[in-house]
């Protein structure tokens, strides 16, 4: 409601109503999560922090970690697995950081 509210004074003057603005972009666009799994976790985790992925929280490991939302229940494997989610719901994983 907050940000209904504001609306017009963002689309009217956006520079003055920036975090505002940025709110509404997250509401709209929410943020991407990426997890990266595996005994290459860190290295392929390097590899996509290479292009520029606005609005991300990104988690990498090379070891099982239950104690998080975004890690838990998801198993170290041979490979290394990157998991591309949406609000802790999560596609299929990749391998490759290029097919992030």
């Amino acid at each position: 409601k907050m940000l209904l509210s504001m609306q017009s004074s963002v689309e009217r003057y956006p520079s003055s109503f920036r975090r505002w603005a940025v709110g509404m972009a997250g509401e709209v666009y929410p943020p991407k999560e990426i997890v990266v799994l595996g005994e290459q976790a860190f290295e392929k985790a390097a590899q996509i922090q290479q292009k520029y992925i606005p609005a991300k929280v990104m988690m990498a490991s090379t070891k099982e970690m239950n104690d998080f939302p975004l890690t838990a229940g998801k198993p170290i494997t041979d490979e290394t697995l990157i998991y591309i989610c949406v609000n802790y719901a999560c596609q299929l994983p990749v391998r490759e950081a290029a097919e992030v």
